[in-house]
């Protein structure tokens, strides 16, 4: 830890006055200060003499407090949690529509000059457990100003709209009856098929990718050309297994997965060649 400065008294009212200037918040604080050469400060127990500094791991212990940037701070999460009950100056407070808002990557507009914001659960700040994932430990995205994992906001909106897309469906049970529902009557279809095959064992079976061949492969081009005209699009299969594959997830309507049997049907009619013995 050689390149932690322990801070002197007059440093630290230096950096008191600064945040007094900056939240009009008046703080007497009982701790130690280090300062790294980064110009990043710490807080730690003011009895320096019972701290093993070849021991002391800072950020995963979440004392991080503040970066010093003149004339301004820049508060880490823990530092927000300590200043923000005294602070009345350059702070906002959002409510819960307001949260889910900017979650959804809208603008917020607030009468005032401020520079930013940060969302804060008080009962989750600096509690970080020494196992806790870089990823999930709200330290090291403060630390990265916001920046060590952009939180993908838009995956999260898309997600939602998707889970209130199944609850309307009734929930991950009947969600499930349908997906069954949908590879029990393509699986039925085509294991009676003169034309299509599926050679994988039953209790391996896939319900939301369905692989067939076709017995003659020289109609595999055909297939896949009247298919689309028929508006039943990315059924080629995968290189490594070759002939067609039905991909019918979540989103896949029981209906499409009719249109395609029906299709299927008359492709078989119209194009298998038939042994003048049947």
């Amino acid at each position: 830890m050689s390149e932690l400065k322990i801070l002197n008294s007059k440093e630290v009212k230096e950096i008191l006055k600064l945040i007094e200037n900056q939240w009009n918040a008046k703080l007497k604080l009982n701790y130690a200060f280090l300062k790294n050469n980064k110009n990043r400060v710490f807080i730690v127990n003011k009895d320096l003499s019972k701290i093993d500094f070849l021991k002391l791991r800072i950020n995963s212990l979440g004392m991080y407090f503040c970066e010093i940037n003149n004339p301004n701070i820049r508060l880490s999460i823990e530092g927000s949690q300590i200043i923000g009950p005294t602070a009345t100056k350059n702070i906002v407070e959002i409510n819960e529509e307001q949260t889910k808002q900017w979650f959804k990557g809208e603008d917020l507009e607030f009468k005032g000059n401020y520079k930013g914001f940060v969302i804060i659960k008080k009962g989750l700040l600096g509690k970080a457990q020494e196992i806790t994932p870089t990823l999930l430990n709200y330290s090291s995205i403060d630390e990265h100003s916001s920046m060590y994992n952009t939180p993908p906001t838009f995956a999260w909106y898309i997600a939602g709209k998707v889970f209130k897309w199944l609850k309307g469906k009734g929930g991950i049970k009947a969600i499930g009856e349908i997906n069954q529902r949908k590879a029990k009557k393509l699986y039925k279809f085509i294991d009676k098929s003169d034309l299509y095959c599926n050679n994988i064992e039953e209790q391996s079976r896939s319900i939301t990718n369905i692989p067939f061949l076709l017995i003659d492969e020289s109609l595999n081009s055909k297939f896949l050309s009247d298919s689309s005209y028929q508006g039943l699009l990315a059924l080629k299969g995968h290189r490594s297994v070759g002939g067609m594959r039905a991909s019918i997830y979540n989103a896949m309507p029981e209906e499409g997965v009719d249109a395609l049997i029906e299709f299927m049907e008359l492709f078989e009619r119209n194009n298998l060649k038939r042994n003048v013995n049947k």
